[in-house]
């Protein structure tokens, strides 16, 4: 009957350390996969910012560009009503 007792004891303590390590396990599989969202998350909130980050160096690049070309145009329209002034001044 002890012996008995005894291997009863085992089989229920057996279960217990399996229902245990069963729960640990599905435990760390969901802070694992929780983890990895978190990482992946963070990647692309990192991708995210170097994108604004680089539409803001296109944008002021753009900005530049056209007021540099904004400026080129009014030189020349200067230019040219200035020669057209001298054409017209010449004509008279």
């Amino acid at each position: 009957m002890k012996l008995l007792n005894i291997f009863n004891a085992l089989k229920k303590t057996g279960k217990t350390v399996h229902k245990s390590i069963k729960g640990s396990m599905k435990f760390m599989d969901e802070v694992l996969e929780k983890e990895y969202i978190v990482n992946t998350i963070d990647d692309i909130k990192e991708a995210t910012g170097k994108v604004v980050e680089k539409s803001g160096e296109i944008y002021e690049n753009t900005i530049h560009s056209v007021e540099s070309l904004t400026s080129d145009l009014r030189d020349k329209a200067e230019e040219f009503k200035d020669e057209f002034k001298e054409i017209v001044d010449e004509e008279e």
